[in-house]
C-alpha cells in the first residue's frame, strides 16, 4: 500500500534565505509565511493518510477485566483510558468494561483506581490475538506504578527505559500545597528548586539551570527569557495530569537547549465515552503563610464523538511570612482559563483543539540579581497564552502505531516595573511569541521494535522595550534590552527502541539534526528621549548597539543506551548521549541596564556542546524498589559573563569561555509495608567543576534528601509525614557563601472521597515547615534578597466533584 510523504519545510532550501522574508514582528501578531505554507502541506499529507486508513481492516472489540493482584477479586469503578483513541470506560461490578472501534495495532491502556498502583500497559490487537485482556492491580499507598513515559513518544515503560527520569502524576500535586510546577518537580531526586520569590520559581536538573533545560506543556516548547524565574508559574496545577522529568541530555526528541534535560508537563484532557456524561470539579484552598486563597472549577462533557473540558481558577496571596520576618514584595495575584475540544472524525481518528491562558498581576519580585539592592521590582503583567491544534491517527496502516500533526502559537508577555528610587522608574516589557508545526509517526518495523520519527519547526520572535522615567530630568528614555529578533529552528529526528521479548530489557538508539537561523534588526541606544509632559523629543546622541545581522547554526545530537535484566531482581542500564544548546536571543543581543552592572550580549557566540553518561541499577520485588543512577556530564564552549567595560561603565560581557564537568548520583527507594502504608526516600548529589580554571561551578545545589512515610486508615483517609532537607554547602563557587544545612518537617491528612448530597468530597489539610525553622535555600539565596524560606504554613483544600 502506498504511503503519504510529509513535505520538507521549504525554508530549509538554500534558495529561501530568512533574510529575504518580508514579514516583520508587530507587537503580539506574528505572520510566518514559511511555517503557514508548510502547515498547509502537512495537513494535506494528513488528509491523504486519513484516506489510506479507511482502506484498512475491520474494527475490533476489546474486553477488559480489572482485578486485584492479591486475591483476584473484581475491582469496580476502575477508570480504563486508551491513550491513542481518547476513549475512557469505567469497570462494572464484575470488573469488566468493553472498548470498541479498535483497529488492528498497538494501544496503551491506563488503569486507575484509588488505593491501587496505576497500571499502564501496551497491547497489540491483531487477527490472531485474543480480544480480551486481564489487568491485575496491586494495592499500595503509592499511586505511581508501572507507568509509561509520554515524553519519549514511544510509550516506553519507566521500568524498561535506560533514560533516568521521574514521572509525577496528579495525586502528587494534590498531596502538596505547591505554588508552581517547580515546587512539585523539585521533590524528585536530582531536581532542585531555585526561587526568586514565592511565585517566581525555576528548576535546576543535575546542576544545570533552566537555560539548559527544555520545558514543554502538552508538547509545546516554552520559550522565554531565563534571567528571571516565573514562566513555569503560569500554569494551574489543578489542570496538570503529569510532570515528566528526563534528567539527562540523552533524548534527541527536543533539539537545542536540552543539555540538562527535559521538563514535560501534560494537562488533563477530556475523553470519549460510550454515553453522554458530564463531570464537574471545584477546589477551594487557603494557606496561612501568605494569607492565600484559591478557587478552581472544571467541567467535562463526554460522548462517543465529541468531548470537551473547560476549567479556570484564580489565586491571591499577600507577602510571605518567614521566621525572620515578612518577605516584602512577595505578593501575587493570578488567574487562568483553559479549554480543550476533542472531535472524532473517522473511526478512532481525532482532532484536538486547545486553548490556555494564564495571567499574573501584581506579582512581586523580592529577589533577582539583575536589580540593584534598593529596587522594588514587580510583574505588572505576566501572561502565557497558547493555541494548539493536533490531529491524531492511531494505527492508520499496518506497522504504523500513530501519526500526529500539530500546529501551535504561544505568546508570553512580561511587563515589569522597577522602582530604582523616588525619581527613577524602569518599565521593561517584552513579548515572546513562538510558532511551531510538527509531525511525527510511531512505527513498528519489526516485532518488539518501536521507531519514532518526526520533524518539528519552531520560531521564536522577540519584541522587547524598556523606558526610563526620570522625574528629576522630567524625561522618558526609550531603549531596547534586545533588538527585534527571531530564532528559527528546523529539526528532524529518529529514535529506535528495541524491546527484548517480555523481559525489562531495551536497546535505544537515536539521532537528530537541526538547522538554526538567527536574525535581528539594528538597535540604537537610546531609541528616543522625550519630555514627560507633552512628549516633545529631546535631542540626544545615539550609539549603534547592534547592527542588523543574520547567523546560521547547524547542530546534531545522538544517543545510545540499553537496559537489561541481570537477575530476576536486578536490572542495569547504560546511556550515553550528546546534545547542544544554541545561545538564546538574550545571550546574543541583550543590553541590560537595570541600575547595577551592565550586562551585554555577544552575537558571535557558538553553541554549547554536552556529552553525558548515565549508569543505572535497579533492585525490585513486589514490595521493594530501589534505583541508583551515577552520571558524568562534560560541557564545552560554555556561555558565561566576563568582566569588562561598555560605554565606559563596568560590564559583564557574554563569551564562550571554556569547559566544565558535572558528576554525581541519585538514589531512591520505595518500600510498601502493607497495602495501606509505605516509605519513600531519596538522596541526590552533584558536583560541578570548571576544568580550565579548576574552580567549583556556581549555582550547584548541595546534597539533597527527602523521606516520606504514608499511612492509610481504610475509611478514615491517609496521613503523610515528610522530612526534606539539604546538607551544608561545602564546595561553593567563586563569590558564593557556605550555607548551613537544614531539615524541614511536614505532615498532611487527606480523607477518602465521601458523599454529601450527591457530591463526592475530599478534604486535605497539612502543615509545612512544622517547626517554623529559619533556614536558607542555597539556590534561592544566590538570586538576591531571599534570605529566609517560608515559615510554618497551615493549609487546607476542599474538592468537590459530581
Amino acid at each position: 500500500m502506498a504511503s503519504a510523504s510529509v513535505p520538507a519545510p521549504p525554508f530549509l532550501a538554500p534558495s529561501c534565505p530568512l533574510s529575504s522574508s518580508p514579514e516583520r514582528i508587530v507587537r503580539s501578531k506574528i505572520v510566518v509565511n514559511p511555517l503557514r505554507h508548510w502547515l498547509v502541506q502537512t495537513l494535506c499529507a494528513g488528509c491523504i493518510s486519513v484516506s489510506l486508513s479507511l482502506a484498512g481492516d475491520e474494527n475490533h472489540t476489546l474486553v477488559t477485566s480489572v482485578r486485584s493482584l492479591a486475591d483476584g477479586e473484581a475491582i469496580a469503578g476502575a477508570i480504563v483510558f486508551v491513550h491513542e483513541t481518547g476513549d475512557r470506560m469505567v469497570s462494572d461490578s464484575a470488573g469488566m468494561c468493553v472498548l470498541g472501534r479498535l483497529r488492528e495495532g498497538a494501544y496503551t491502556l491506563m488503569v486507575h483506581h484509588i488505593g491501587f498502583r496505576d497500571v499502564e500497559i501496551r497491547i497489540v490487537i491483531g487477527p490472531e490475538t485474543p480480544d480480551s485482556v486481564s489487568i491485575r492491580m496491586q494495592a499500595s499507598p503509592f499511586r505511581t506504578g508501572e507507568v509509561l513515559a509520554r515524553s519519549t513518544l514511544t510509550d516506553a515503560s519507566i521500568s524498561s527505559t535506560p533514560f533516568p527520569m521521574e514521572i509525577q502524576q496528579a495525586d502528587k500535586l494534590s498531596s502538596l500545597r505547591p505554588v508552581s510546577v517547580p515546587d512539585v518537580a523539585s521533590t524528585a531526586p536530582g531536581v532542585a528548586l531555585a526561587r526568586d520569590g514565592s511565585w517566581e520559581t525555576s528548576i535546576v536538573i543535575r546542576g544545570l539551570d533552566q537555560a539548559h533545560v527544555v520545558s514543554t506543556i502538552d508538547g509545546v516548547r516554552i520559550e522565554s527569557a531565563t534571567d528571571l524565574a516565573g514562566v513555569l508559574s503560569l500554569m494551574n496545577l489543578n489542570d496538570i495530569d503529569r510532570i515528566e522529568t528526563i534528567k539527562t541530555s540523552g533524548s534527541v526528541m527536543y533539539g537545542t537547549g536540552a543539555i540538562g534535560g527535559v521538563l514535560a508537563v501534560t494537562t488533563k484532557k477530556p475523553a470519549f465515552s460510550d454515553q453522554a456524561r458530564f463531570h464537574g470539579e471545584e477546589v477551594t484552598g487557603a494557606s496561612s503563610v501568605d494569607n492565600g486563597v484559591s478557587q478552581y472549577v472544571a467541567i467535562d462533557g463526554e460522548s462517543q464523538s465529541v468531548a470537551a473540558r473547560v476549567s479556570g481558577g484564580f489565586r491571591r496571596a499577600g507577602n510571605t511570612r518567614t521566621p525572620s520576618g515578612i518577605l516584602q514584595n512577595s505578593q501575587y495575584h493570578d488567574f487562568d482559563l483553559s479549554g480543550t475540544l476533542l472531535v472524532r472524525s473517522v473511526g478512532t481518528q481525532m482532532l484536538e483543539l486547545s486553548y490556555q491562558r494564564a495571567q499574573a498581576e501584581d506579582a512581586g519580585i523580592p529577589g533577582g540579581s539583575p536589580f540593584s539592592g534598593n529596587a522594588v521590582a514587580t510583574y505588572t503583567l505576566a501572561r502565557r497564552e497558547l493555541f494548539k491544534a493536533e490531529y491524531r491517527i492511531p494505527n492508520p496502516v499496518p506497522n504504523v502505531g500513530m501519526v500526529s500533526m500539530t500546529a501551535s502559537h504561544q505568546e508570553i508577555d512580561r511587563n515589569v516595573s522597577v522602582v530604582q528610587s523616588p525619581t527613577l522608574t524602569l518599565t521593561p516589557h517584552a513579548i515572546h511569541a513562538t510558532n511551531s508545526v510538527g509531525t511525527y509517526a510511531v512505527l513498528s518495523p519489526w516485532e518488539d521494535d518501536i521507531l519514532a520519527v518526526g520533524i518539528d519547526v519552531w520560531q521564536r520572535s522577540l519584541e522587547s522595550r524598556r523606558e526610563k522615567h526620570n522625574l528629576a530630568a522630567m524625561t522618558i528614555t526609550g531603549e531596547r534590552p534586545v533588538p527585534a529578533s527571531k530564532f528559527l529552528s528546523a529539526g528532524a529526528y529518529a529514535q529506535n527502541e528495541w524491546r527484548i521479548g517480555q523481559t525489562p530489557a531495551a536497546l535505544v538508539v537515536g539521532a537528530r539534526y537541526d538547522a538554526i537561523q538567527v536574525s535581528n534588526d539594528a538597535s540604537w541606544n537610546p531609541e528616543y528621549v522625550v519630555r514627560i509632559n507633552g512628549g516633545q523629543p529631546v535631542p540626544t546622541p545615539q550609539q549603534l548597539l547592534w547592527p542588523a545581522s543574520y547567523e546560521k547554526n547547524a547542530s546534531w545530537s545522538v544517543n545510545g543506551g540499553f537496559k537489561t535484566e541481570v537477575t530476576s531482581l536486578i536490572d542495569a542500564s547504560f546511556l550515553i548521549g550528546t546534545a547542544y544548546r544554541s545561545p538564546s536571543l538574550e545571550e546574543r543581543f541583550q543590553y541590560l541596564d537595570l541600575g547595577s552592572v551592565v550586562q551585554v550580549g555577544n552575537p558571535a557566540l557558538q553553541p554549547e556542546r554536552s556529552v553525558s553518561l548515565n549508569l543505572g541499577a535497579q533492585l525490585h520485588d513486589a514490595a521493594f524498589t530501589t534505583r541508583l543512577d551515577l552520571f558524568f556530564n562534560t560541557l564545552h564552549d560554555l556561555v558565561s559573563s566576563l568582566p569588562g567595560t561598555f560605554e565606559g561603565r563596568p560590564a559583564l560581557v557574554n563569551a564562550n569561555i571554556g569547559s566544565a564537568r558535572l558528576f554525581g548520583g541519585e538514589a531512591s527507594a520505595e518500600v510498601t509495608l502493607s497495602g495501606q502504608s509505605g516509605v519513600r526516600a531519596s538522596v541526590a548529589y552533584v558536583r560541578g567543576q570548571d576544568t580550565r580554571s579548576r574552580t567549583n561551578l556556581t549555582r550547584i545545589p548541595p546534597l539533597l534528601a527527602r523521606v516520606e512515610y504514608r499511612q492509610g486508615f481504610h475509611a478514615l483517609g491517609t496521613v503523610v509525614a515528610s522530612l526534606a532537607g539539604a546538607a551544608r554547602k561545602a564546595d561553593p563557587g567563586p563569590g558564593e557563601l557556605r550555607i548551613p544545612g537544614f531539615c524541614c518537617v511536614g505532615c498532611e491528612y487527606s480523607t477518602n472521597p465521601f458523599e454529601v448530597g450527591g457530591l463526592s468530597l475530599v478534604l486535605r489539610a497539612g502543615i509545612e515547615n512544622l517547626l517554623d525553622q529559619d533556614y536558607q535555600d542555597f539556590l534561592s539565596t544566590l538570586r538576591g534578597v531571599v534570605r529566609s524560606e517560608p515559615g510554618r504554613n497551615v493549609y487546607a483544600a476542599l474538592s468537590a466533584s459530581i
